[in-house]
């Protein structure tokens, strides 16, 4: 089959766009460029649905562009087997990747989970377990499965897995996570003071924010500076720079552990580090806090810093008419800037105090609804929603300001 159109903004971000990789999704060939991740590669290509919910097989798209990514999980298929439950944005793609859907039937589109809805007010948590309880062994042979099959996400590879796996140790004086620029500036500082230093990044490359930001740093452009900084990093005998690499727990006496996975030609799939440090700097930045409102949840709706770095540093359009939700100025005008940039129109800009209604649409956004602080209900069409609520600034239909509760 043919791929879906494609969305690639003609020139800017930090692909190499002289590498072109092949891989497919649910059976349709596509193209990224090397320094795609899958998520980017998926939107390049104008795939927005990627996923259906765990139990109602609501519609899910891409939400954000790193780690914290909620609702994008696919099952990858490489040369070593297929892993489920990966999220899309923290997979570097490489050529030849078999990407597949999880938890619909018979496709991602036509599923037929997606009728559990209509039931939904009947379905409440655990009903299965007070539901089926007869006749006696009807659980384990007949519903259990259907209800397998009808909930979860993906599927574990039954084959076995021949790749390798490793643990090792390292020790240092200095530990730093994260490299965005005040990791990079840390841990510079820390190895040309004469400290052995350890420097953990979960992206593939180093920079973090700084590469997707417009700033300056001692008068370079944000990503020119982590470019030299990784580069001066590097030259240090001193420090060692791990790459795709997440730390996942701090323990007592400066213990660190992490999970290195490994690149196309690496004997080791991943390595398990223990890593004991005289001191530890976190320098993970931050995760953006959504706003909750009725339809939050549809492809289409986005984090605000996650749209500026596909735009940014994958090139890549979103969507072609935005909605702005965004109650920090300074986040809301670096949206609208990479957003202006990339050719989107920016359809409604929503001031703090608004009253947020819903967002509308089947599987993808296509109507946003609000109230202005007039009392005023406003309607637009849009591909689009841009959100972020740094400081509860929007108010949710109830009448409550934005939390998780509403």
């Amino acid at each position: 089959m043919s791929h879906v159109p494609d969305c690639r903004l003609p020139d800017g971000g930090l692909i190499d766009r002289n590498i072109t990789l092949n891989f497919s999704f649910d059976g349709i060939a596509m193209q990224c460029y090397s320094g795609d991740t899958l998520a980017s590669a998926l939107l390049a290509n104008g795939q927005h649905l990627v996923a259906r919910s765990l139990k109602y097989h609501h519609p899910r798209g891409i939400v954000s562009a790193g780690l914290e990514e909620p609702s994008a999980l696919v099952t990858v298929t490489d040369q070593y087997g297929s892993t489920p439950n990966l999220k899309v944005t923290e997979v570097v793609m490489r050529d030849g990747l078999t990407v597949t859907s999880q938890n619909n039937h018979p496709s991602l589109k036509r599923d037929y989970g997606r009728f559990l809805k209509l039931g939904g007010g009947a379905l409440s948590a655990g009903f299965y377990y007070k539901t089926f309880l007869w006749p006696k062994h009807a659980w384990h042979k007949y519903f259990a499965p259907i209800i397998r099959n009808l909930a979860g996400q993906g599927r574990v590879d039954p084959t076995p897995d021949h790749a390798h796996y490793d643990k090792r140790r390292k020790f240092c004086d200095v530990l730093v996570i994260g490299s965005g620029p005040a990791g990079c500036a840390a841990a510079l500082t820390a190895a040309q003071g004469g400290a052995t230093t350890i420097l953990i990044e979960q992206d593939h490359i180093l920079g973090g924010s700084l590469l997707y930001s417009q700033d300056s740093i001692d008068g370079l452009n944000a990503t020119d500076w982590a470019a030299d900084t990784s580069e001066a990093l590097h030259a240090l005998s001193n420090v060692t720079v791990m790459t795709r690499t997440l730390a996942f727990g701090q323990y007592d006496h400066g213990l660190i552990q992490a999970i290195e996975t490994g690149q196309d030609g690496d004997i080791n799939r991943a390595i398990m580090w223990k890593i004991r440090a005289r001191k530890i700097i976190l320098a993970t930045g931050a995760i953006e806090r959504p706003v909750v409102f009725p339809g939050n949840d549809k492809p289409g709706i986005m984090l605000a810093n996650a749209v500026c770095q596909y735009i940014r540093r994958f090139a890549v359009s979103p969507g072609t008419r935005a909605v702005v939700a965004v109650a920090a100025e300074e986040d809301r005008l670096r949206a609208i800037a990479a957003m202006q940039d990339a050719g989107i129109e920016i359809a409604a800009i929503l001031s703090p105090g608004d009253q947020i209604i819903s967002a509308t649409g089947r599987l993808h956004v296509n109507a946003f609804t609000w109230k202005n602080d007039k009392g005023q209900r406003q309607r637009t069409k849009c591909d689009l929603v841009v959100w972020l609520d740094a400081n509860r600034a929007y108010i949710c239909p109830d009448g409550r300001k934005a939390d998780i509760s509403c």
